[in-house]
């Protein structure tokens, strides 16, 4: 088995080959130019059904937590925006735990979620599961990022849940991976053209 590919700090993004947590955080880079700005954020999480107002709150506390560990170097970014090619630096401790430390999703440890808190049969989560999963995997020397990742779960939840209120596995792997927000936002251009 081959080596997961550590992504290069020097190299341009898009590349031919990115990491699937690139992949996951890409699709809300408008203009392609490898940087994610608020607005970017704030524009993608409102396509995905949130209000404007909590699109904009939320898109700052995220450009807040993960803005400088994403730079290239020691000076931050003044318009705290996020690089794509730095993204898996901004992996934490009170994560989900399915990232590895160079922005690849262990698909292993993701189906392992819904074994240990969804329902495995169905292949489904509730939000109380949501919740437990959050609860069991925050670690408890990382309160901003599990806060963090309160927020990260509860935007994932409410965009995908169904009308029984669950999330599906196959669901969730997509907007992990990234398809999904590329599925949302272009159902959502396609619109505003066809208007």
């Amino acid at each position: 088995m081959p080596l997961p590919r550590v992504p290069s700090e020097d190299a341009p993004y898009p590349s031919r080959d990115p990491t699937d947590l690139q992949k996951h955080v890409a699709a809300f880079d408008r203009d392609g130019d490898g940087l994610i700005t608020v607005g970017d954020t704030s524009w993608g999480v409102h396509k995905l059904g949130l209000p404007w107002i909590l699109a904009i709150i939320g898109s700052i506390v995220i450009h807040l937590f993960s803005s400088y560990p994403s730079q290239r170097n020691w000076v931050p970014d003044p318009w705290f925006r996020i690089r794509i090619a730095g993204i898996h630096r901004v992996i934490h401790a009170s994560d989900s735990h399915t990232w590895k430390r160079r922005g690849i999703l262990d698909l292993e440890s993701f189906d392992s979620l819904f074994e240990m808190y969804g329902d495995p049969i169905e292949g489904t989560m509730t939000l109380r599961q949501v919740l437990t999963l959050w609860k069991n995997n925050h670690d408890m020397h990382d309160i901003l990022g599990a806060i963090f990742n309160l927020g990260e779960w509860f935007v994932a939840w409410f965009a995908l849940k169904n009308k029984d209120g669950k999330i599906k596995k196959d669901d969730l792997r997509d907007l992990f991976l990234g398809a999904y927000f590329h599925k949302v936002f272009d159902n959502s251009t396609a619109a505003k053209k066809n208007t």
